[in-house]
């Protein structure tokens, strides 16, 4: 065969000579010898070969009108030409012009055409590969859309679809690694399996297969268990078998065992993986020679096998060939590339862990300056800059640790942002580390930078409720400066909102474009570019950038603020005062594992049938290391007994019953005797229920009664009856009014949800659900529906004032992510309600009537005006107050402490 080819390639190099310049079949004969001469690089792999086809290629092409015949076939030749051409030496300008020319060559192949399915593969392989060179996501979405255009032209049994389901699924696995949503990742598995089923053992396609379909289970062992490592690197030993040393592509199964081999090594420790791995990476080399595209790839990964050799055996020529490894690979990258960011990023953490025994070889400040260039890198993956910025902070000692703090706060909102619903960011965010904002926060303490840390703490944490709010931002002062940019970001904000709904059950057809996260991006970019122009006007410089401590501090106006922030290394209060004023409080008695000990030990307490010795246990526990010390500082400050405070806690301290800490004793004071409490989850959130409140104030209190909107909902299918909610519902009614019902039937999802857009006062008595795995379906169970935390979410009641929720869970927070707040109390806090009370767990349903006739007793109560006259006194800003005076009623009843205990209040 190889002979036949050498002869036929002869043939037609004798047939040039017979037709010189000016031979009207000389572009003819340059088509035909340049064909020939790719089929003989893919036969022989003779780099002249290439070369030589080019040059007759462009010279065709010259000689050849715009309508010949053979223009296509020419145009075809010399884009697959100069793509081979770019693998070998990387050079972006070979495949730029590899891309004009398969353009070029689609005209020629109008829908329709046979020939169309194979241009559109040939060209979205080249956008493909210059996305992976410079991460421009223009490149990759174009290259789907080509993908599956060509497979709807492709019917099972056409030889060209298995070539279009394996580059599909190359574009949807990284696309995966981009954007982070899951279902790119199973979609392209599912591809994947479908080429395997096409290339049984045998078939010359097979290699390349199950090399493929390894990178996706490898992708998969990252989310879930060791399974699916065992299976990708089965599939990359198979490859690599049928793969000889002469195969084209044997570098490719030869790098991604190594790279599975190296992620088994860390999870199990086995040095027998991280010498194999260590090897492989060496093999892989050779195959990649100077000017490969992907020798960079393999260089960093030999790298990173080398430094974990050091470990082992304590080498320092490891350590210096891996420094040389990384040097070489960021010297041949593109200045794009999107593998800087994970070669930077190594090389800073060489420098940082090694700089003692490197000696000279390592300059002062050098891992600094090479992590700034890594998390700084826009073209890279957002996920690689952000771990760069975790890597940075985990072995920064200076100064510049702040930095690091700031930009991985910043990469760890925009890493979040890439998911277009709440409840996939949600998912990624269980990625962040818990620690990050508290941690920074306590680097800010221990620097003296007390309103720093305010900042820290409130861009770090309830991330996802900051991000849905930037669309609701008041945009009064932006009107009337410029009015058009303002409804420009309204229209663009309210699409963003509209994405936010999740969707829990992916519909998707296998082959269809993922339109709604396409779309999703692209309004993104849109929106980044309206806040970007909105900040350039004079005076909006700061426009939806984290919060300043300035513009945090009117959050304590109505009394003070305890921020208890809780780090790795130290525990703190931060107390703002009234006056704006910060005060640090060391808490040296407390650490983040005894937190987390405390939270265990709670929610462990709590589900027994008598808990009320351990609950006191842990009361006074919070008590005698965090509650006590407080208040001695609280007094210190001057406030008063019986003053309002807000408390404003961190990781598992926000879910633990501070409210109600004391020493349990007769005789003495618990806290619910000397404050009343508040919980914020932000100042931020604070700050907007108290502006709202000043909005309010324009008409007084006692002129206007707010209507109660009750839904009572004692028995729903699926649970069980709640018998004292009737009873409850008439306890409010014999002491608040106007009070309007929804009840049974009439408390249908469409009916509540419609009547919180008329009712600034709402009371809930029926089931609730907290979802774990779903926060964000998380429900209120009303007449044969769910009213979820997503519809409230979506809710937009900027009259709401007051909602008290006599529901299981209402405020039970997500122990994985506690920071974040995420409930049904949050929800209504979120759409509108300023003052919410909830339940940290379980609720008894008999305590539901004592506590309404005491709460509202208090909310609608009458007090004497002037000439002896008494008016009915309702004002929400009460709502802490009142449910203090009905918890402490409830215990000074009899009622059990685990009962009362569990009412918060949430808010102004």
């Amino acid at each position: 065969m190889i002979e036949d080819l050498k002869e036929a390639t002869q043939c037609d190099r004798d047939v040039l000579l017979l037709r010189p310049p000016g031979h009207p079949e000389r572009p003819t004969s340059l088509s035909n010898l340049a064909h020939s001469l790719l089929r003989a690089y893919g036969d022989l792999g003779d780099p002249s070969n290439l070369e030589e086809a080019v040059q007759h290629s462009r010279e065709a092409l010259k000689l050849c009108s715009q309508d010949h015949p053979s223009r296509a076939t020419l145009l075809h030749v010399l884009a697959n030409c100069l793509s081979l051409i770019y693998d070998k030496s990387g050079n972006i300008q070979h495949l730029d012009e590899a891309i004009q020319c398969h353009k070029d060559e689609l005209i020629w192949y109008p829908p329709g055409h046979r020939s169309r399915p194979n241009s559109l593969n040939d060209l979205g392989s080249c956008l493909f590969t210059r996305f992976e060179q410079q991460g421009h996501s223009q490149d990759l979405e174009e290259a789907i859309q080509h993908f599956r255009t060509g497979l709807s032209l492709c019917l099972p049994g056409n030889p060209g679809r298995a070539g279009l389901l394996s580059n599909l699924g190359a574009c949807l696995e990284s696309q995966y690694q981009y954007y982070c949503d899951i279902n790119d990742l199973e979609d392209a598995t599912k591809l994947y399996r479908e080429v395997l089923l096409l290339h049984p053992p045998g078939h010359p396609g097979r290699p390349m297969s199950l090399n493929n379909l390894g990178t996706c289970i490898r992708a998969q062992f990252l989310r879930n268990s060791v399974e699916d490592v065992e299976e990708a690197i089965q599939c990359f030993r198979e490859s690599l078998l049928l793969c000889p040393s002469e195969h084209p592509q044997r570098s490719l199964p030869v790098h991604n065992l190594s790279t599975c081999l190296w992620l088994r090594y860390k999870k199990s420790n086995r040095v027998e993986d991280l010498e194999e791995a260590n090897q492989l990476n060496r093999d892989a080399l050779k195959l990649r020679p100077l000017g490969h595209s992907k020798r960079m790839l393999s260089l960093t990964n030999l790298a990173g096998s080398l430094v974990a050799l050091y470990e082992h055996r304590e080498d320092i020529h490891y350590i210096e060939e891996a420094i040389q490894c990384l040097h070489e690979a960021i010297q041949m990258s593109l200045p794009n590339h999107p593998a800087l960011t994970l070669q930077w990023s190594a090389l800073a953490s060489i420098h940082a862990q090694y700089h003692q025994i490197l000696g000279p070889v390592s300059e002062p400040n050098e891992s600094t300056r090479l992590f700034k260039k890594a998390v700084n890198h826009e073209t890279a993956i957002l996920k690689d800059r952000f771990n760069a910025s975790l890597s940075w902070i985990s072995v920064e000692k200076g100064p510049t640790l702040m930095d690091a703090y700031t930009i991985s706060l910043e990469l760890a909102d925009q890493y979040v942002l890439v998911r277009s619903s709440i409840a996939s960011r949600h998912q990624i965010l269980l990625e962040v580390p818990a620690t990050l904002a508290t941690n920074a926060a306590a680097t800010a303490i221990s620097s003296g930078n007390l309103p720093r840390a305010v900042e820290f703490l409130e861009q770090g944490r309830s991330l996802l409720w900051s991000q849905i709010s930037r669309s609701r931002i008041s945009l009064h002062r932006l009107e009337k400066v410029n009015p058009g940019l303002a409804d420009e970001f309204a229209e663009l904000s309210k699409q963003l909102e509209a994405s936010a709904a999740p969707n829990t059950v992916d519909t998707r057809p296998l082959y269809s474009i993922d339109d709604e996260a396409q779309k999703y991006r692209r309004i993104t970019v849109a929106w980044h570019d309206v806040v970007d122009r909105i900040r350039q006007l004079d005076g909006f410089s700061s426009f939806l950038r984290p919060a300043a401590f300035l513009n945090l501090k009117d959050a304590a106006q109505q009394g003070p603020i305890i921020i208890i922030n809780i780090g790795n290394h130290r525990c703190d209060a931060i107390i703002l005062d009234t006056f704006g004023q910060l005060h640090l409080l060391p808490l040296p008695d407390i650490e983040i594992i005894a937190i987390i000990d405390l939270y265990v030990r709670f929610h462990t307490v709590i589900q027994r049938d008598k808990p009320r010795k351990g609950l006191i246990e842990i009361l006074r526990c919070l008590w005698d290391d965090i509650v006590e010390p407080i208040v001695k500082k609280l007094q210190e400050l001057g406030i008063q007994p019986g003053s309002h405070i807000w408390w404003c806690p961190t990781l598992h301290l926000t879910m633990l019953p501070l409210h109600a800490a004391g020493p349990h004793r007769p005789g003495k004071p618990n806290l619910p005797d000397l404050y009343v409490s508040s919980y914020t989850p932000t100042l931020s959130g604070l700050c907007k229920s108290l502006q709202a409140e000043v909005q309010d104030q324009s008409s007084s209190a006692t002129s206007y009664i707010p209507r109660l909107l009750v839904v009572a909902q004692p028995a729903v299918q699926g649970q069980t009856e709640i018998p004292h909610v009737r009873e409850e519902l008439q306890k409010i009614i014999q002491v608040a009014s106007p009070v309007d019902i929804l009840q049974d039937g009439n408390a249908t999802r469409e009916s509540v949800l419609s009547s919180l857009q008329t009712h600034p006062w709402i009371h809930f008595g029926c089931h609730g659900s907290q979802i774990i795995d779903e926060p964000f379906q998380s429900c209120f169970f009303v007449s044969g529906q769910r009213l979820t935390l997503v519809d409230l979410i979506q809710a937009h009641l900027p009259d709401a004032q007051y909602a008290l929720l006599a529901a299981c869970h209402s405020a039970a927070g997500d122990w994985r992510r506690p920071d974040e707040a995420i409930h049904l109390a949050a929800a209504l806090q979120f759409s509108g309600f300023r003052s919410v009370i909830g339940t940290m767990y379980a609720m008894a349903d008999i305590d539901g009537p004592a506590l309404a006739e005491a709460v509202y007793k208090h909310m609608y109560r009458r007090q004497d005006e002037h000439d002896g006259i008494s008016e009915v006194v309702v004002d929400f800003r009460e709502t802490a107050k009142a449910l203090n005076i009905a918890t402490r009623a409830l215990r000074d009843s009899g009622v059990p402490l685990e009962r009362w205990i569990n009412f918060i209040h949430i808010g102004a």
